[in-house]
C-alpha cells in the first residue's frame, strides 16, 4: 500500500482492499522492516478509499509501513 499523503499528524492511503474487516496499521521503519505501531484505523470488508490514519508524529520516521491486519474482535487489537 502506498501512503499518498502525509500532513498534520495524519497519513492517507488511497485504496485499501480487505477480505474481511480489519485494521490499517502504520508502523515505523526499524531494521529495514516494520517496527512499532504509531497509528491505526479500522477498515471494512471490500474496497476502502482514502483511509486516513492519525499517527504519533513524535515517533514517526522518514519511511513508514502501512499494513493490513485482521480484526480479532476487540477494538485496537489485531494480528497479521
Amino acid at each position: 500500500m502506498n501512503i499518498t499523503h502525509a500532513s498534520g499528524g495524519t497519513v492517507t492511503i488511497e485504496k485499501v482492499v480487505a477480505d474481511q474487516p480489519g485494521w490499517l496499521v502504520i508502523h515505523i521503519t526499524k531494521g529495514g522492516g516494520p517496527g512499532p505501531v504509531i497509528g491505526q484505523s479500522p477498515v471494512s470488508e471490500g474496497d476502502n478509499s482514502n483511509v486516513e490514519v492519525a499517527i504519533d508524529l513524535d515517533q514517526a520516521t522518514q519511511q513508514l509501513f502501512a499494513m493490513l491486519h485482521l480484526d480479532i474482535g476487540t477494538e485496537g487489537e489485531y494480528e497479521f
